[in-house]
């Protein structure tokens, strides 16, 4: 079985000095080291070494569901896209540019789901071009 990860990485090859911090959403099978795999499928996705390749803060759905700072109780798929809290708000902050997804089908459609149901909760604009 597979797992749902997220993580934030960069690339100090010098075709990306210009390319800031990713999220990157990926799965592994449960046998598997996630920042290893992690770093593997960017480096093949990037055509850089996996030296070149940056991986930290590295987290299971399961790990950021219990993390999150939405106290609604819902247990929508949005918390995946939390990067913090807005005092003023009182409400959790979301990613505002869109992630790397290294997902299967079926999970991509998910995260997408979530992704644009964002802006519904009035956190922004976000950035919805992907291809």
């Amino acid at each position: 079985m597979k797992s749902l990860y997220r993580a934030f990485c960069s690339c100090n090859h010098w075709r990306y000095k210009d390319v800031g911090e990713q999220t990157v959403f990926f799965e592994t099978f449960y046998t598997e080291h996630a920042g290893e795999r992690a770093r593997s499928l960017l480096a093949n996705t990037w055509g850089v070494p996996e030296s070149s390749v940056i991986v930290y803060n590295v987290f299971p759905e399961e790990e950021l569901s219990l993390l999150s700072l939405d106290n609604t109780g819902s247990s929508s798929d949005t918390m995946l896209f939390e990067t913090g809290w807005d005092q003023d708000a009182k409400r959790p902050c979301y990613l505002d540019d869109f992630p790397l997804m290294l997902v299967s089908p079926r999970t991509h459609e998910r995260l997408i789901k979530a992704f644009m149901s964002i802006s519904q909760i009035g956190c922004g604009g976000k950035e919805a071009a992907h291809g």
